[in-house]
């Protein structure tokens, strides 16, 4: 088909569900195809041509790249999932029509500048990993997200020829969502609820914050997303904050619809990420909209992606080294100035037009 668009999801999330809703939406249904390693999950979506795929099965993997060479346009939704690679870093005449677009910890975590194992095996498949993934990313012809920083940091470290391109992907948690809300009675309220990190992830650096968090004496309780991720490091992470925090720290471990997640955002009034590369960054917009002061560290790329946007945002290094009050209030007019430049920034509108331009890009 001469304008076939194919997406690869190579990992799944809500946002990738959110994501192919959104598609069909706004664009002819019959020039997007969608594979994924677990159609189940977009089983409720309707007219989606999802075909599942697994790049392990020598027959899957051979009917996506047949579908492939047909395309006009292929989407790497992230490159977490390493068994993609061979199909990819073996057809590189696909990667001059592909991008792929970061979804944050994809663009670090990837590559390891030290190959360290065990044994000789392991040693091996890490490098042959790193070999292909360096293949395929100066093959692309472009790298698409929200922030340039993480764009510009694989153009650097994989010395790709591929070009930037922005656009950022439609948040579940919606501004009809945040706009329904009702008001939390906060002020009433004589103890702060605080979030701290997204997931179960080591990224997080939950114990660090927490451990900062233990040696204020002030009344609080702490909400840690915890529902996606390792399990695990979960587990670790609830036993550290019941540990300093007894009843007051309240672990999210199941995974709660948009609706029900945004009255949980809106509840609290802080929300510290510690996270040292871009994560969490649907959290944190949907956090600033609501008008809550969001600490960040300022080393990460989206610290001057909001600056050079005029959004106030918080250090997160301030908290930790002690030069900044924690719960110092934010004014009001910082509050309505980042509610009004996420909206305008981030409307479904802007984000049509942004993904468009990436599917005619180059045509």
């Amino acid at each position: 088909m001469k304008n076939l668009v194919c997406h690869i999801f190579l990992t799944d999330s809500v946002y990738t569900k959110k994501f192919m809703i959104f598609i069909l939406k706004h664009f002819p249904k019959d020039e997007h195809i969608f594979f994924t390693v677990d159609p189940v999950l977009y089983s409720d979506v309707t007219n989606a041509h999802v075909r599942k795929v697994n790049p392990k099965n020598f027959l899957e993997a051979r009917e996506m790249v047949k579908t492939l060479k047909s395309a006009r346009k292929i989407i790497l939704h992230s490159l977490f999932n390493a068994n993609f690679f061979p199909v990819l870093f073996f057809n590189k005449s696909l990667l001059k029509r592909a991008s792929w677009v970061i979804w944050g910890a994809d663009a670090y975590y990837n590559i390891e500048k030290k190959i360290t194992a065990r044994s000789l095996k392991t040693k091996i498949k890490k490098y042959i990993k790193k070999v292909m993934l360096i293949n395929i990313i100066r093959n692309l012809d472009s790298v698409g997200g929200l922030v340039k920083g993480d764009y510009e940091y694989v153009r650097d470290l994989f010395k790709t020829q591929a070009q930037y391109r922005y656009v950022f992907y439609p948040n579940p948690v919606t501004f009809d969502i945040l706009d329904n809300l009702e008001k939390d009675d906060k002020e009433n309220r004589e103890w702060k609820r605080i979030l701290v990190g997204n997931s179960a992830s080591w990224r997080n650096e939950h114990v660090e914050i927490l451990e900062y968090l233990s040696n204020i004496d002030a009344n609080f309780e702490i909400i840690c997303p915890l529902s996606y991720g390792d399990k695990d490091y979960a587990q670790n992470v609830i036993k550290v904050g019941q540990k300093l925090f007894g009843h007051r720290f309240k672990p999210l471990t199941d995974f709660l619809k948009p609706e029900e997640y945004s009255k949980i955002l809106n509840s609290v009034d802080i929300a510290i990420f510690n996270h040292r590369q871009q994560e969490a960054l649907g959290n944190v917009l949907a956090l600033l909209y609501l008008g809550k002061k969001v600490y960040i560290r300022s080393e990460t790329t989206p610290w001057e992606f909001f600056k050079e946007k005029g959004i106030t945002i918080f250090d997160t290094n301030k908290l930790l080294d002690g030069s900044e009050d924690l719960f110092a209030p934010m004014n009001l007019d910082s509050k309505n100035k980042n509610r009004e430049i996420i909206r305008d920034e981030f409307s479904e509108e802007r984000c049509v037009k942004l993904w468009s331009a990436l599917f005619e890009a180059g045509d």
